[in-house]
C-alpha cells in the first residue's frame, strides 16, 4: 500500500462532494457524480484497509503545509485501520442506499410515500461525502490541529444531514441540540490538546507520549478526554443528542452516525489513554461504571419507545455502554498487570465495535425501508411485513438476534468475551484478596451486563414482532412490496457479514494483537498467546452452536421430507371464542412491555394519559403513555432554559447604535492595554 493511493481515498469523497454542489443545477449528474466518486473511494479504501490489517503495513507522512508547533501529518497504524474499515464499508453501502432513499420525501404519515425527486438529495450527497471524508481524516490525523479540523468537518457535515428537513421544528431542535453537544465536547478536546502541546512544544501526536506529566495533570487530562470524546461516543450523561439526531436524520445517515461516527469518540479516548501513559485504575473503573449504567439506561429507554428510530438510537447508547465496559475492564486489568482478563476485555470491546457497526447499520437501513414504504416511524401502525418483505424481514431478524446477543451470532461472541473477562478478573481478585470495592463493582457489572442482554432480547422481540409478525394494522401495508435492489442489497450484505464474522471470529481474534498492544502496553507475544487460547474457546462455542443449528435444520428437513405427498390441513383453534381475530386484538407497543415498565418506573417515570369510556354507547377511549429522557428533562432542559433567560437578561447591551459599539471597542482596547502593561 502506498501513501498516494490512500490520499486518493481521502480526496475522492471531497471532490465528489464539491462537484455535486457545483453541478447542483444538473440534479441527475450532480447526484451520480458525487455518489460515484464516494463509492469508488470507499472501495479502494476498503481493500487497502483489509490489506493493511492483515499484513500490518503502516505509514506516517507529513504534508508540506506547516502550522505553529508542528506539521500536518497523517498516518496509518493498526488502530486507525481497524476503525477505517467500517467507515469505508458503510460509506459505500450508505451511498448506494441513499441514492434511492433520498428520491422520496419521507413525511411521518400513514400513507405510502411518492417517489418524486427529493429537493435536498443533491446537498445530502455532498454532506454525506464530507462526513465520510471527515471521519477518515480524523482516524489518520497525527497532528492535533489537523485532528480538530477533521473533527469539525465531521460535526458540521453531520449537522447539515440531521437538519435536512429544516422546515420541521423537531429537525431544527434536534440539529440545535446536536450542535451544542458536539461543540461542548470539542471545547474540552481543545483544552486537552492545548495542554499537551504546551508541555511538548509541538502539536504532533508523536511528541505527546514523550513528555512527563504529574499525576494530577494526567487525571485532569483524562477527565477532559472522557467528556470530550464521551460526548461524541454517546456515553451517559452526554448522550442526549443521540435520541434526537438519529430520528431526524435520513436513515442511511443514522446508520453511519451510529455505526461508526460515535465510534470515533471511542477511538479518540483510546488515543488519549495512549498519550497519557500507564492508565490509573480509577479511569478503568469509571468507564466500567458509566458503561454499565449507560447500557442499562439505553436499553430501558429503547424498550419504552414506539418510534423505531428512537428505539435504535437508545440502543446505540446501550451498545456504547457495553464497549465502554469492555474498554474499562481492559484498562483496569492492564494497570494491574493481569494479561488474560485484559486481553479478553479489549478483544471483546474491539469485536463489539465491529459487530455494532454492522448490525446497527443493518437495523437503521431496514428502518429506512419501512419509513420509505409506509411514511411512519410508529411501531403501532406496522405488522405483518414479513409476509410482504420476506428477504428484508429475514435480514432484519438476523440483525435483531445479533444485537440482542443471542447465540451463536456475532453479538453474542463479543459479549461472551467481556463476560469472560469480568469473571476472570473477579476470580483473580478473590484469589489474591483484592479490594472489596473492586469485587462489588465487578459483581454489579456482571449483573448489569446480564440484565442488559435480557432487556435487549425483550426490546428487539417487541420490535420484530410488532413490525413483521401478526396482521397488518394499516390497510396501506397490504399493498407494499420488497424494496428496490439499491436499498435491499446493502441490507443483505450487512446481514451476511454478521453471519460471516460469527463463523470466522476465532480466526479474526489473533489479528487484534497490534491493536491491543497499543491500548494495553503488554508485549505482543503475550497478547498473541492469550488470543490464541481465546480463539480456541470461541471456536468450540461456535462449533457447538453451529452443530445445534445444523441439527434443527436437519430435523426440519426430515419432517418436510416425511410429509411430502401427504395432505396437510389446518384449522383455527377455539382461541378463547375469537373465531376471526383482527389486527386490533394484537399487542401494541406499550402492552408488550408494560410489566417491565412498571418494574423500572422509578427510572422511566412514565406519564399516563387516559380517557375512560362513558355513556351507554361510548364512542371511544384513549390510553397513552409518554416517557421522556431523564437526563434531558432534569439536566439539559433546565440548562437550556436558564441559559436562554440569562442571555435575554443581557439584551440591553445590544443598543443598535454604532456609537455605543465603538465605545465597547474602545473599552476593550483600553482593558487589553492595561492588562499588557500589568
Amino acid at each position: 500500500m502506498t501513501l498516494s493511493i490512500f490520499q486518493i481515498c481521502l480526496i475522492l469523497p471531497i471532490i465528489g462532494g464539491l462537484g455535486s454542489l457545483i453541478t447542483a443545477p444538473l440534479p441527475k449528474f450532480s447526484k451520480w457524480f458525487g455518489a460515484s466518486l464516494l463509492v469508488l473511494g470507499s472501495i479502494i479504501g476498503l481493500f487497502l484497509c483489509i490489506q493493511a490489517f492483515f499484513t500490518g503495513n503502516q505509514f506516517q507522512e507529513s504534508f508540506s503545509l506547516s502550522v505553529p508547533f508542528g506539521d500536518f501529518k497523517i498516518g496509518l497504524d493498526s488502530l486507525s485501520t481497524f476503525f477505517l474499515f467500517p467507515v469505508f464499508l458503510l460509506g459505500g453501502l450508505g451511498t448506494i442506499y441513499g441514492t434511492k432513499y433520498m428520491d422520496a420525501d419521507h413525511s411521518d404519515t400513514n400513507k405510502a410515500t411518492s417517489h418524486n425527486s427529493h429537493p435536498k438529495a443533491d446537498f445530502s450527497i455532498a454532506s454525506f461525502s464530507f462526513l465520510v471524508a471527515g471521519m477518515a481524516l480524523v482516524l489518520v490525523s497525527r497532528n492535533a490541529l489537523l485532528f480538530l479540523i477533521a473533527w469539525e468537518l465531521m460535526t458540521v457535515a453531520s449537522f447539515f444531514l440531521v437538519v435536512h428537513d429544516g422546515e420541521k421544528p423537531e429537525s431544527r431542535d434536534a440539529g440545535f441540540v446536536y450542535l451544542v453537544a458536539a461543540h461542548f465536547g470539542t471545547a474540552f478536546l481543545i483544552f486537552f490538546f492545548l495542554f499537551l502541546a504546551t508541555k511538548s512544544g509541538s502539536l504532533d501526536f508523536d511528541s505527546f507520549t514523550k513528555i512527563a506529566i504529574s499525576e494530577k495533570a494526567r487525571n485532569l487530562l483524562f477527565i477532559f478526554a472522557f467528556i470530550g470524546f464521551g460526548t461524541k461516543a454517546g456515553l451517559i450523561p452526554f448522550h442526549v443528542w443521540l435520541p434526537e439526531a438519529h430520528p431526524a436524520a435520513p436513515s442511511h445517515v443514522s446508520a453511519i452516525m451510529s455505526g461508526i461516527m460515535i465510534k470515533t469518540g471511542i477511538y479518540g479516548l483510546m488515543r488519549a489513554i495512549f498519550f497519557l501513559g500507564l492508565p490509573q485504575q480509577w479511569w478503568g473503573f469509571l468507564l466500567m461504571i458509566i458503561g454499565t449504567m449507560g447500557g442499562l439506561y439505553g436499553i430501558l429507554f429503547a424498550l419504552a419507545q414506539t418510534d423505531f428510530k428512537r428505539l435504535l438510537a437508545y440502543s446505540s447508547v446501550e451498545n456504547a455502554g457495553i464497549i465502554a465496559l469492555g474498554l474499562g475492564t481492559g484498562v483496569v486489568c492492564a494497570s494491574k498487570g493481569l494479561v488474560m482478563p485484559s486481553v479478553l476485555a479489549l478483544s471483546g470491546a474491539f469485536l463489539h465495535i465491529l459487530n455494532h457497526s454492522l448490525y446497527k447499520s443493518l437495523m437503521f437501513l431496514g428502518a429506512g425501508v419501512i419509513l420509505h414504504s409506509t411514511g411512519s416511524r410508529d411501531i403501532n401502525f406496522m405488522g405483518g411485513l414479513l409476509k410482504i418483505m420476506p428477504r428484508m424481514g429475514i435480514s432484519l431478524l438476523t440483525g435483531a438476534a445479533a444485537i440482542s446477543g443471542l447465540p451463536p451470532l456475532n453479538g453474542f461472541i463479543s459479549e461472551f468475551l467481556i463476560y469472560s473477562a469480568l469473571f476472570s478478573f473477579l476470580i483473580s481478585s478473590i484469589s489474591t484478596a483484592g479490594a472489596f470495592s473492586s469485587m462489588v463493582i465487578l459483581v454489579l457489572c456482571i449483573t448489569g451486563l446480564a440484565l442488559i442482554g435480557g432487556l435487549a432480547t425483550a426490546c428487539f422481540a417487541k420490535f420484530f414482532g410488532l413490525v413483521f409478525l401478526g396482521e397488518p394494522r394499516n390497510e396501506t401495508l397490504k399493498h407494499l412490496t420488497e424494496p428496490s435492489y439499491p436499498m435491499l442489497i446493502p441490507i443483505m450484505i450487512l446481514a451476511f457479514l454478521c453471519v460471516l464474522i460469527t463463523a470466522f471470529s476465532s480466526f479474526l481474534l489473533p489479528c487484534f494483537t497490534p491493536i491491543i498492544t497499543i491500548v494495553s502496553g503488554f508485549p505482543s507475544s503475550d497478547i498473541l498467546s492469550k488470543l490464541e487460547i481465546t480463539a480456541k474457546l470461541i471456536r468450540a462455542v461456535v462449533i457447538i452452536f453451529g452443530f445445534l443449528v445444523v441439527l434443527i435444520a436437519s430435523i426440519a428437513n426430515l419432517r418436510r421430507h416425511l410429509l411430502k405427498g401427504r395432505k396437510i390441513e389446518s384449522s383455527g383453534t377455539w382461541d378463547c371464542g375469537y373465531a376471526q381475530p383482527s389486527s386490533s386484538m394484537q399487542y401494541r407497543s406499550f402492552s408488550f412491555i408494560q410489566p417491565l415498565t412498571e418494574v423500572f418506573s422509578f427510572l422511566l417515570r412514565p406519564t399516563y394519559f387516559e380517557s375512560q369510556p362513558s355513556g351507554i354507547l361510548p364512542s371511544e377511549s384513549v390510553y397513552k403513555v409518554k416517557i421522556r429522557d431523564l437526563f434531558q428533562r432534569k439536566l439539559i432542559k433546565p440548562i437550556f432554559s436558564g441559559s436562554e433567560k440569562f442571555l435575554f437578561s443581557l439584551h440591553w447591551i445590544q443598543q443598535g447604535q454604532i456609537q455605543v459599539y465603538i465605545l465597547y471597542l474602545a473599552l476593550a482596547l483600553a482593558g487589553l492595554l492595561v492588562w499588557n502593561l500589568w
